[in-house]
C-alpha cells in the first residue's frame, strides 16, 4: 500500500467484486491503513468487499465533498 503524506485526509472506498459501493469512509493524518485493518473480515467492524479504492484530498473539506448529506451526518455522529 503506498503511504500519503502525513496529515493529508485520504477518502477510501471498500467495494464488492462487481464494483458496488459498499463502504466509504475518511482517514485522516495517514491512519488510512489502520482503518482498512478495521475493516476487514474478522475485526471488530468488518466491512464485506473485494477491493479498496483510496484518494488523498488536499483537506478536510475537499474529503468531506463526495459525501451526500446522509453519509456526511452519519460520518459526524459516528467520529463524535
Amino acid at each position: 500500500m503506498k503511504t500519503s503524506k502525513p496529515g493529508a485526509p485520504q477518502v477510501y472506498k471498500i467495494t464488492t467484486e462487481g464494483g458496488r459501493n459498499n463502504y466509504t469512509g475518511i482517514a485522516k493524518r495517514g491512519r488510512v491503513q489502520d482503518r482498512i485493518v478495521e475493516h476487514l473480515s474478522g475485526s471488530k467492524d468488518p466491512i464485506p468487499g473485494t477491493k479498496v479504492q483510496i484518494e488523498q484530498m488536499s483537506g478536510i473539506q475537499d474529503a468531506r465533498a463526495p459525501f451526500s448529506k446522509d453519509h456526511l451526518a452519519l460520518y459526524l455522529k459516528l467520529k463524535n
